[in-house]
């Protein structure tokens, strides 16, 4: 029984952690659309943050950031 209820808990956080990768994703991905510059771009791109408890976290580092803005504008 007990790992019936920790398969429905594993189930449920990996829920709650899909929804918020989705949730991620979407946000980079407006951030790359809305962008004309590299600063404007990269900017968007710091910018973007996901809700972890109670806390507001910035999961992009400045370098994947910059990695990012560059290879959209190089694309368009």
């Amino acid at each position: 029984m007990s790992s019936y209820i920790d398969g429905i808990g594993e189930k449920t956080m990996l829920k709650s952690k899909s929804k918020m990768f989705k949730g991620l994703v979407e946000k980079i991905d407006l951030a790359l659309s809305e962008g004309t510059s590299f600063d404007e771009v990269a900017g968007k791109l710091k910018n973007v943050h996901i809700k972890i408890g109670d806390e507001y976290v910035k999961p992009l580092p400045t370098d994947l950031c910059t990695q990012l803005a560059m290879n959209e504008l190089e694309s368009r």
